[in-house]
């Protein structure tokens, strides 16, 4: 809390009171936009997202109770403020040079506005460009790095042996002796002739490869009889004379259904959603069989974690952003003070996910949530500068001073929050696991782009279009 009003107020309890009526509304503003930028994500699917968001919504919360009903009491008690200030405040080196920075800034911003409206239009526009080129996609082995084992070693496997990947398709049928049916097993032939086609996969295994292997024994090694029996009765001798034991992971002991193990030596989950299609387009038009067809199995789980952690990412942000804007209409009763406050908030996720779009980074489960979880936390540098410009545009009725009021004001504590944010998300930028790293990055530049946006871009825009504020 701002220690430099103590002057103004001989008693502690007086100035507790001044500070609590004075910073309440801001402060409860700027909890309440961070805890519906964590809230939001409770609309995902995924039960750890939606933990995550309710946790943190609830926490952030519960600190801003603690902040403006324990704090003021403690201070109020034991009279921490109870230091005297001197009338004339004696400003240090650093405050001064601090100062005069701001002031250029300020300077800047209202002299330069329509130069820089124009820059940051057309950094918009570019990265709105560069954002209709993001991927969205997720590809497990590149969440680690070239050089660490487990990549090396997967990578390894996949070029000397198969996929790691597994997709099952499952056939249930309502006959008992279903899958001994040769026509049937004909059937599951082309379907496996067709799956080996596809680029993606290099291995297929069901109970075919077991019965045609039984049927070459019988006939000397022969390779001309590597294929089905066309006679149910002979697959069923078969079947009597070598044992089914080796069958049991591929057919149930009444044989009503069946499983067709896939290997996959693909990671990215859009080109196997893809893969995933092509194949259920199979089975629906050209398998042919009186039986339920279902395409399962570990990887069908992690393409469709994606797509709905993607997609609750997407909706937590649309969410969060048209709560935390609404309210700022209702808070300034103003429509042109609401729109030009969406501008330094929407501008950094945009440069962001316009880089992401550049660079080729892919959204995915974990550069998804930035941005909902961002926009909650940007915002409030936002507000208390829009508080305090409205106070000190109506005190001085003129837009250009008030900005540089504003900037001395709250310019200090906006630049280092932010820098604090910035440096504590650099800090997991340095993580191997390269989700991890991502989201520390983006997050950094995330912080980085939203100051530069609240002390340049904003005032410019409030000196341009001098929106009335009530």
């Amino acid at each position: 809390m701002n220690m430099r009003r103590k002057d103004m107020f001989r008693k502690n309890k007086e100035f507790v009171f001044f500070l609590v009526s004075h910073l309440f509304l801001p402060c409860f503003l700027t909890s309440l936009t961070t805890a519906v930028g964590f809230l939001s994500l409770t609309v995902s699917r995924i039960p750890p997202v939606k933990e995550l968001g309710l946790v943190v919504g609830v926490g952030v919360f519960f600190a801003f109770f603690i902040t403006f009903t324990l704090l003021p009491a403690l201070t109020e008690k034991f009279g921490l403020l109870r230091r005297e200030y001197p009338e004339r405040e004696k400003y240090s080196f650093f405050q001064e040079r601090f100062d005069r920075f701001l002031e250029k800034i300020g300077k800047f911003a209202v002299e330069y506005k329509r130069i820089v409206i124009i820059i940051t239009a057309g950094i918009a526009l570019l990265c709105l460009w560069g954002m209709l080129r993001i991927k969205v996609e997720t590809s497990v082995l590149e969440y680690f790095k070239k050089n660490t084992p487990i990549y090396q070693d997967t990578s390894f496997i996949e070029e000397n042996l198969s996929g790691v990947h597994f997709l099952n398709i499952s056939l249930k049928a309502r006959k008992e002796d279903y899958f001994k049916e040769p026509e049937v097993l004909f059937q599951i032939e082309r379907l496996q002739r067709f799956l080996k086609s596809l680029p993606q996969i290099d291995k297929v295994t069901s109970c075919i490869d077991y019965i045609k292997e039984i049927n070459k024994s019988f006939h000397n090694e022969d390779p001309k009889f590597y294929k089905v029996p066309s006679s149910k009765k002979l697959i069923a001798q078969y079947l009597l004379l070598y044992g089914a034991q080796d069958l049991e992971d591929f057919v149930d002991s009444q044989w009503r259904w069946t499983t067709i193990r896939v290997r996959v030596k693909e990671h990215s989950t859009a080109k196997l959603k893809r893969t995933i299609s092509r194949i259920q387009k199979y089975l629906d038009s050209n398998l042919n069989i009186e039986a339920e067809k279902k395409i399962v199995g570990q990887t069908v789980l992690e393409v469709e974690t994606n797509e709905a952690v993607t997609q609750g990412q997407i909706q937590s942000l649309a969410i969060a952003m048209f709560i935390i804007f609404g309210m700022m209409f209702f808070v300034f009763k103003s429509i042109p003070v609401g729109l030009i406050s969406i501008v330094p908030n929407v501008l950094p996720i945009l440069i962001n996910f316009g880089i992401m779009g550049w660079l080729g980074i892919r959204l995915d489960s974990a550069t998804s949530m930035i941005s909902a979880i961002g926009v909650g936390i940007i915002v409030d540098d936002t507000i208390h500068f829009l508080h305090h410009f409205g106070v000190a545009s109506g005190e001085t009725k003129d837009y250009s001073s008030a900005v540089f009021k504003t900037l001395l004001a709250k310019g200090r504590p906006i630049i280092l929050t932010s820098l604090i944010l910035f440096f504590g998300f650099g800090v997991v930028s340095l993580s191997n696991f390269v989700p991890t790293s991502y989201f520390g990055i983006l997050s950094s530049l995330l912080m980085f782009n939203a100051l530069w946006a609240d002390l340049v871009v904003l005032p410019s825009l409030l000196v341009h279009f001098k929106p009335r504020f009530r």
